[in-house]
């Protein structure tokens, strides 16, 4: 293996240089899996990402028949193999680990980013068919990448008074001019594949990005620019992690920053106005939490019309918000209105719309029956489970969704292996530490109390209680109505 090394770097050299680069950038990839669309994306859709991949990469990056040689190329010296599903290309680890450690640490740098922006121009839309399968074969590629952030090679605010930063590659190894960045596009990047861990739950690699991006942005640009472009994705790590108390925090600094740059009746001020309703529902405000959902409905419809998908997030999360205000006509109203939207625009088997079916169905339970509502449980937990696999938190809500139907319908039995379920798959997902502040771990852990001390186990019921308690306690969230309850509860069976 080591002379085919030899030879594919001499050759590439003088004969195909653009073969040579694939290797190099493919060694700040996942070494298991490249296909053609990984690569062109860059060139594809973003003007900006194609100038730098096509001064990388050259024809391959826009041409299939290119890439094809290139591979061929590589492949005739036994450096990369066809994956036996024939979706894509795999690499030696040693010739991956090979690729990477020839390179100087301007290399490293510049290809690093180059990597960062190839994974995040390729993940999909939620609107693009098939999204789900992309994002998840997309994973290993942003571990790359976020492994290289976290050597420190990312990093662009050492100049902050350059809004570029260029490297260059010696003509002399055989490599190409200069790649220059644009510092925007790979805070951006580094932000998009925060968003990618957060859709499939990795939530502690998410905030160490968003976090990553916040502080290269506070460096470079200022504060008051960094809360208003990039805050609120940290926001919804927050709150799911129940760090409410980071949350009020930050969403001062939020508010302040968008009313003063952009104006109260600005799309970016209205996704604030509504994500701060958010938080006030979890800490038990309602009234204030629907008094701003309504302003931001208002604002949004005005300005994107009622189908448009920010408008479609209000009416969702006033569905939400009803039952807890003793409004259930009107949250039906409002959950059916955004159900609508999303099954005209993505059809059934989309988050989106499976979201809302589960809100229908929690409204159903105390409603129109049981029966109603068991079928669209069961017709969610499919969907989940299709789209996006058993051990997804969606899947697993809609496990504990199931779980609390059986409980109203006294199958405390039934609801039991429900709960147990989910419960489990939540420490699965995360592991020990982070489920205690999980609040969607949170809830199950208090519905496994309720129904044990339904069925008199009081030292079970105990048990699930006080996880359910000191979680809430420990995540800041001691205004949630359910904790007053607990203790009560607890009393009870002293």
């Amino acid at each position: 293996m080591d002379n085919n090394m030899k030879h594919i770097s001499r050759q590439s050299v003088f004969d195909d240089k653009y073969a040579a680069n694939l290797l190099l950038l493919w060694a700040h990839l996942d070494n298991r899996s490249l296909w053609y669309e990984l690569i062109a994306s860059a060139s594809n859709l973003s003007s900006t990402a194609a100038t730098i991949s096509l001064t990388w990469l050259g024809d391959l990056a826009r041409s299939e028949i290119e890439f094809v040689k290139a591979i061929g190329l590589l492949r005739n010296y036994s450096l990369v193999e066809e994956m036996t599903d024939q979706t894509g290309y795999a690499t030696h680890p040693v010739v991956h680990q090979w690729a990477y450690s020839i390179q100087t640490d301007e290399h490293k740098t510049s290809l690093s980013r180059l990597a960062i922006i190839v994974v995040r121009l390729t993940i999909p839309r939620r609107t693009v068919k098939g999204y789900c399968a992309t994002q998840i074969r997309l994973l290993p590629h942003a571990n790359c990448c976020k492994k290289q952030l976290d050597r420190g090679l990312i990093n662009v605010s050492d100049n902050p008074g350059d809004a570029t930063t260029a490297f260059t590659l010696g003509q002399d190894s055989g490599y190409l001019g200069k790649l220059v960045f644009e510092r925007d596009l790979l805070h951006h990047a580094v932000n998009c594949i925060g968003n990618l861990y957060s859709e499939w739950d990795g939530l502690e690699a998410a905030e160490k990005l968003y976090v990553w991006t916040l502080t290269e942005q506070e460096n470079t640009v200022g504060r008051e620019h960094m809360w208003t472009r990039h805050g609120l994705q940290l926001r919804a790590i927050y709150t799911t992690q129940g760090k409410l108390d980071m949350v009020d925090k930050m969403f001062q600094r939020v508010m302040q920053g968008r009313e003063r740059t952009y104006g109260k009746d600005d799309l970016r001020t209205l996704n604030a106005m509504s994500a701060l309703a958010s938080l006030h529902g979890l800490r038990g405000n309602l009234d204030a939490a629907e008094r701003l959902y309504i302003r931001a409905l208002e604002g949004f419809k005005k300005a994107v019309g009622p189908k448009h998908e920010q408008t479609l997030f209000i009416l969702y999360n006033l569905g939400g918000l009803y039952p807890d205000r003793g409004k259930p006509d009107d949250a039906e109203i409002m959950c059916k209105q955004a159900l609508d939207g999303w099954m005209e625009s993505f059809g059934l088997y989309h988050p989106y719309t499976l979201d809302s079916l589960t809100l229908l169905a929690n409204l159903y339970m105390n409603t129109r029956g049981a029966s109603e509502a068991e079928k669209i449980c069961i017709q969610v937990l499919e969907g989940y489970k299709g789209i996006r696999g058993s051990e997804h938190s969606s899947t697993l809500k809609a496990v504990h969704c199931l779980g609390s139907l059986y409980s109203i319908q006294g199958k405390l039995e039934e609801a039991e292996k429900q709960y147990k379920q989910a419960l489990n798959g939540f420490e699965r997902l995360l592991g020990p530490l982070l489920v205690c502040t999980f609040n969607p771990a949170l809830d199950v852990m208090f519905d496994m109390g309720e129904q044990y001390y339904k069925r008199h186990l009081f030292s079970k019921a105990r048990g699930y209680y006080n996880r359910a308690l000191t979680g809430y306690e420990n995540s800041s969230v001691d205004q949630h109505p359910r904790c007053g309850f607990i203790r009560k509860r607890l009393s009870a069976m002293d």
